[in-house]
């Protein structure tokens, strides 16, 4: 397996899937992210912690730049309930 990217083909078409699949939202707050630098698509279970999930659309999940930088600014980071995907790979 190479390494992951965010730079490469993969990435940029697993990120325009997350954010087509929330329909622009930001899963926090319900914020549109449509719109240059105004999203963030983060990765539940981290890219160090498991690089097997980087592309796994249900890893991802879009956040808006006020609530990803709150979530850093956490210690438990992760307390973003995580997103439940449907079979067609839309949120449920």
């Amino acid at each position: 397996m190479k390494p992951f990217s965010y730079s490469s083909p993969e990435w940029k078409a697993a990120r325009a899937l997350a954010l087509r699949r929330a329909l622009f939202r930001c899963k926090c707050c319900g914020r549109s992210v449509a719109g240059f630098k105004r999203s963030r698509v983060d990765h539940i279970v981290t890219v160090r912690d498991n690089p097997a999930l980087a592309l796994v659309a249900s890893n991802l999940r879009v956040l808006c730049v006020e609530c990803d930088a709150a979530r850093h600014a956490e210690k438990g980071h992760r307390n973003i309930p995580r997103q439940t995907i449907g079979l067609d790979g839309y949120p449920e």
